[in-house]
């Protein structure tokens, strides 16, 4: 009996680190030029997802991930209406 629920243990461990695997991945980011959507931006690019910044603030957002790891960064103006 504790030999299954260790397997079933180890499964459910290996599904949870598949799931938040993002290599090869892309991340659209919201609200990326500071804050809270900065640093999940940069979050999602040291995972190694390719990573999109939205922000209405487009200067910060070209000018801040040039020290990012990358595969790819890029960016989108978006606007609030």
């Amino acid at each position: 009996m504790r030999r299954n629920r260790v397997g079933k243990k180890k499964e459910a461990a290996n599904m949870i680190n598949n799931m938040l695997d993002v290599s090869g991945k892309v991340a659209l980011v919201t609200g990326a030029a500071s804050g809270m959507g900065l640093a999940t931006a940069r979050a999602f690019a040291e995972a190694g997802a390719a990573v999109v910044l939205a922000d209405v603030r487009q200067e910060l957002v070209k000018a801040e991930p040039k020290s990012w790891p990358r595969p790819a960064t890029r960016h989108l103006r978006s606007g609030a209406t």
